[in-house]
């Protein structure tokens, strides 16, 4: 499980401005000293994708600056408009880029494992080109989310702060399980964060 993520890419989405959070941005907040979002892609890296995005949005300039390289920062406009807009410019991106499939996941995961990201991609192969590859902690289905290259049009449907469920209900789904890997914690607020 170890091989990489060959032809596949990852997009984060980190393009809110994290209202619940407070007046600064959580990509921002400090875990174990060091940024939030710089942490996660970190982690992500490991995986060895294609590629690495990292859409951005509110305030850009400064949370640009602690995307670590390779990984690269990508500007969403219309992020105001909500998650789906930041999912439509990571999959136009991916398309252009011509993966074979790519990887989406939230910018504000804690305890996240780049392993699940390896389980997905090994998920991955010709016969379910027509599934989106869904991790599963605890049963239940949560990102990351594996997009193959034909389904990343089907974004195009997302409106607002329309999740994945709304392609789940619309596309076949396969479940990977990643219990194993411990189960990631969204932060929403200052509470989520580990207290020091």
């Amino acid at each position: 499980m170890e091989g990489g993520l060959n032809g596949i890419g990852v997009v984060v989405l980190a393009a809110g401005a994290s209202r619940r959070f407070g007046p600064e941005p959580k990509q921002l907040a400090l875990v174990n000293g060091v940024p939030l979002l710089r942490s996660l892609v970190e982690e992500v890296l490991k995986a060895r994708s294609t590629q690495t995005l990292v859409v951005l949005g509110c305030d850009y300039s400064r949370i640009s600056q602690v995307v670590p390289p390779p990984a690269h920062p990508v500007f969403c406009p219309s992020w105001e408009m909500g998650l789906s807009e930041s999912v439509k410019t990571g999959a136009e991106h991916a398309a252009s880029a011509d993966w074979d499939a790519a990887i989406f996941l939230p910018g504000d995961y804690l305890n996240f494992d780049h392993r699940a990201l390896l389980a997905l991609a090994e998920s991955f192969h010709p016969a379910q080109l027509d599934a989106i590859h869904a991790a599963t902690f605890s049963g239940q289905r949560k990102p990351p989310v594996l997009v193959p290259r034909g389904l990343l049009g089907h974004t195009q449907a997302l409106r607002g702060d329309a999740g994945w469920k709304l392609l789940f209900g619309s596309l076949p789904v396969m479940d990977v399980p990643c219990d194993a890997w411990g189960e990631p914690v969204d932060v929403d607020t200052p509470e989520d964060l580990p207290r020091r």
